[in-house]
This record gives structure tokens, C-alpha cells and sequence, in this order.
């Protein structure tokens, strides 16, 4: 999908328009680019130390640099195989600090609910103050919506083929689903019954504060860009956040919907495209260096 995107935004562009693009990648501002990954960094810190709080919860515990190296690996690895970063998260402890996956991946899943949960709140305000900038953007292709409602018809058919599957096949299937999800259950309950209620909350808005103010402080890289104001900004920051949900970390698919969220702020779609491969390309070098880093680590940790 990331490559379709990108051949379709560029296949649009004229070779001037292309040499004006490159040509705002040496103009850009990089302190704000620095400024944007420390704070992306901090998002990173907390919320490796925000997961020790549902570990403790089920009676383990685990040192922080251990769970800030499997948090960065898992990071690194969804950039090859979308979600496979959950999985490789709870592996890591599994054979660092023996908790068994189940528990593990199930406080994972606990935390991405969550973090969906606040992303969709965010969502909500955005388009209740910004309603008509929503409509214009998703009228530039009512084809995707077309295809989103396909691909949810056909998971619901999915969903209802297997769940009379089971229930055709009898106790003992069932049974061995719940042996093998009960930890993942135990995981996904812990999180409703945290001890440092007041730290899991501290750090997950820490989190969300971060992931708004890396955006928000890269706008002012570009002087066509830094006259949006705050809600504007936060339009482009919810698109782009949902480009990274549902495709590989958001590659081709970031920078192709922030150019035309600043499109509809009269912001050449030549400056959107170079401000969202900049912005994506930032975290992505991020991502690199502290996931290089864990798998460095990984070793020493499995040692100890």
C-alpha cells in the first residue's frame, strides 16, 4: 500500500514541482526536527516505564532498562511485519525475566486498547470543532470509503464463519482456546486493577502530551507552515496518527494525507509532502537507533 500511495502522489507531481520538494528539505528548520525526536524520546522512556506497573500488578518484577529494550525492538520490528512488535515485546521478557507470554502479550494488548481508546477521544473532539475539514478531506477519494466498508463486510463474514465453526466443533476446541488465552485475559484484566493507578495514568497522558507536542513543534521548521494554529495542527496529527495504525508505520501513507490535510489550509501540497516525509523520516531514524541499541542490549539482558 505504501508504494501505491507513493507512485500516485508523485506520478502528480511536474519534474519542477519534484525539484521544489528537494529544495524544501535543505530549507527546513532541523532544530525543531531535534526538538521534535527528545520529545518523542520521552514517549519512548515512559512508555516502557508505564508497562512495569501492569507486570507488578501480576507479581513480576522487572528491571526498567529490560522493558525499554523489548518496548524499542518492538518498535523496530513493526517496521517489517505490522504488529509483530507486541509479539516480540512479550517474547523478550519471556526470556529475560521468564514471564510467561500469555501475561505479557495480554497487558500489551491492554495498553494498545487503551492507547486506541484515547487516540479515538482525540478523534472525536477534532471533529466535532473541525467537521467540515473532515468532510473535504475524505472527499478527495470516496473510493477508500468504498473499500473500507467492503473489507468490513467481509470481516464480519469472517468473524461469523468461524464463531459457527466453533460452535459446530464443540467443548473441546473451545476448551483449548481458553487454556491458551487465560494468561492474555489475566494481562488484559490487570490493567483494571493496577496498585499505581495514578503513575499508569501520569505516564499514558505523558504519553499522548508527547506524541501531540513532537508534532505540534515541527510546524514551525517550515515559515509556510508555522501560521497553523493549534486545531489545524491537531487535524494533520490525527490523520497521520491513523496512517501509522493501519499501515506499516505509516510509510507513503503519512506524508500523502498530512500534504492534503495542509492542502486544505491553502499550504502547497509541494510543502505538505516534503513536511510529512521529513516528520516521518525523523521518528524512523529514531526508531532505528533506539532499536539498534536494544538489540545490542539483548544479549547482556538474556546473560543476566
Amino acid at each position: 500500500m505504501g508504494f501505491t500511495l507513493i507512485f500516485v502522489a508523485y506520478n502528480q507531481f511536474e519534474p519542477e514541482q519534484l525539484e521544489e520538494i528537494k529544495n524544501y528539505f535543505y530549507q527546513a528548520d532541523y532544530r525543531y526536527i531535534v526538538l521534535s525526536v527528545l520529545i518523542a524520546a520521552v514517549s519512548y522512556y515512559s512508555r516502557a516505564h508505564r508497562w512495569l506497573f501492569s507486570l507488578e500488578h501480576m507479581g513480576h518484577k522487572v528491571p526498567f532498562i529490560n522493558s525499554f529494550v523489548a518496548v524499542n525492538t518492538g518498535y523496530l520490528l513493526n517496521l517489517t511485519i505490522p504488529r509483530s512488535g507486541e509479539v516480540t515485546r512479550a517474547g523478550i521478557l519471556t526470556k529475560t525475566d521468564n514471564i510467561p507470554f500469555q501475561k505479557g502479550f495480554g497487558s500489551i494488548i491492554a495498553e494498545r486498547i487503551i492507547d486506541f481508546l484515547i487516540l479515538l477521544f482525540i478523534t472525536a473532539i477534532v471533529i466535532i470543532f473541525k467537521i467540515d475539514d473532515f468532510i473535504s478531506l475524505s472527499n478527495f477519494e470516496t473510493s477508500s470509503i468504498t473499500n473500507a466498508v467492503i473489507v468490513g463486510f467481509v470481516g464480519l463474514i469472517f468473524v461469523a464463519v468461524t464463531l459457527f465453526f466453533l460452535r459446530k466443533k464443540g467443548g473441546k476446541l473451545i476448551s483449548f482456546f481458553k487454556s491458551k488465552t487465560s494468561g492474555i485475559a489475566e494481562g488484559i484484566q490487570s490493567m483494571y486493577k493496577l496498585q499505581r493507578k495514578k503513575e499508569f495514568i501520569f505516564h499514558t497522558l505523558l504519553i499522548w502530551i508527547s506524541y501531540v507536542l513532537m508534532f505540534y513543534v515541527t510546524i514551525f521548521a517550515f515559515s509556510e507552515t508555522s501560521t497553523l494554529t493549534f486545531d489545524q495542527t491537531l487535524t494533520a496529527f490525527v490523520t497521520g496518527s491513523f496512517a501509522v495504525v493501519f499501515t506499516n508505520g505509516g510509510f507513503g501513507a503519512y506524508p500523502f494525507l498530512i500534504a492534503k490535510v495542509f492542502l486544505m489550509y491553502q499550504i502547497p501540497e509541494t510543502i505538505g509532502t516534503a513536511f510529512g516525509w521529513i516528520v516521518w523520516a525523523s521518528q524512523i531514524i529514531l526508531i532505528l537507533i533506539l532499536g539498534g541499541f536494544s538489540l545490542l542490549m539483548l544479549p547482556y539482558l538474556k546473560k543476566q
